[in-house]
């Protein structure tokens, strides 16, 4: 028996597999449908999708096979990746490669092989697809062999694939993290914090947006249209007597020049808002919500106190040149 020897780029070969996270995970559809049409091709009892590691052959998917992995020194598969190509052995005792291999000597007893490399598009052997019996077959046409290559390239097609989906979940949780950040974060700001994207659709807002303007509940979803915030004020006549539709579709129409802004409005319940909006640079606005009630009573208490020590130095004045002129 002859172990296989290792790749010259076995560390570069082993970083490969590990990328695609696969190894000792549970059994997935999509690689044992390929094992099932693999055995249906070649009609041989065993079918195992065999990704060789450092120390050890690992089967990712395997048909007629009780054990899910094998030491690597007794692997056929791994001479299939040292050699980047096809192995057949159509009797694994008269192969001095294998005559005295413990798989081919005791259980299972192997005497057929055929299997291809699961080659990646970077040019790693990763393992193989394998056909196995336990009585000696015929040499595959090349036509199967064409088949076995086919299907080990769709192997390889299905690690990518699922590659993919783990890189993109692991996104979307990132994603989902930042978001939650973001959230918490303009929860956290006294003031209310709405935007729009350019088609008007509420795409980001706080509690406190909702609160200062008294919008009901059933509008903080994402999608919303700015028409339905609209539509609510005019409804409660928050923009004053006239046609609902018509303020509507003209506040809609100035919105849709995204055009930078800032305005008051006073409330039913006599808190003053003030409202400022920021075109986006791919269209719609954001727009933040300041509760400036106090603010205004301070600064007409303020304007209120001025005039009247105004009033009373001008007072004064006159008082002087009348006594002056006596």
């Amino acid at each position: 028996m002859s172990v296989a020897p290792k790749p010259e780029n076995e560390n570069e070969r082993l970083i490969a597999l590990r990328r695609y996270c696969v190894l000792d995970t549970e059994p997935e559809v999509a690689f044992d449908r390929l094992t099932r049409i693999a055995q249906h091709t070649f009609d041989v009892p065993t079918i195992l999708i065999s990704l060789v590691d450092a120390d050890r052959q690992w089967f990712k998917s395997r048909i007629g096979l009780s054990a899910t992995e094998t030491s690597r020194d007794v692997s056929i598969c791994s001479h299939a990746v040292f050699e980047r190509n096809v192995v057949i052995v159509p009797d694994a005792t008269k192969d001095e490669r294998f005559a005295g291999n413990p798989l081919v000597m005791g259980p299972p007893h192997l005497r057929f092989y055929a299997g291809a490399p699961l080659m990646t598009s970077d040019g790693f052997a990763l393992g193989t697809l394998c056909a196995i019996d336990f009585k000696p077959r015929p040499r595959p046409t090349s036509a199967q062999v064409a088949v076995l290559g086919d299907l080990a390239s769709a192997v390889v097609d299905a690690l990518e694939l699922r590659a993919s989906f783990l890189k993109l979940a692991a996104h979307e949780r990132e994603l989902s993290s930042k978001r939650e950040v973001l959230q918490t974060t303009i929860d956290s700001i006294s003031q209310g914090i709405s935007a729009f994207d350019a088609d008007l659709k509420l795409s980001v807002w706080n509690e406190k947006f909702f609160e200062l303007l008294a919008f009901p509940r059933e509008l903080a979803r994402n999608g919303e249209d700015f028409a339905s915030f609209i539509a609510c004020n005019a409804n409660r006549g928050e923009y004053g007597p006239g046609d609902a539709g018509e303020q509507v579709a003209a506040a809609v129409a100035i919105a849709r020049k995204f055009e930078p802004h800032t305005i008051e409005r006073v409330r039913p319940d006599g808190r003053v808002i003030e409202i400022k909006g920021q075109p986006l640079a791919g269209g719609g606005f954001v727009s933040t919500y300041t509760d400036i009630t106090d603010l205004r009573r301070i600064a007409e208490e303020l304007q209120s106190r001025l005039e009247e020590r105004e009033r009373n130095e001008r007072l004064k004045s006159e008082f002087v040149s009348t006594v002056s002129h006596e």
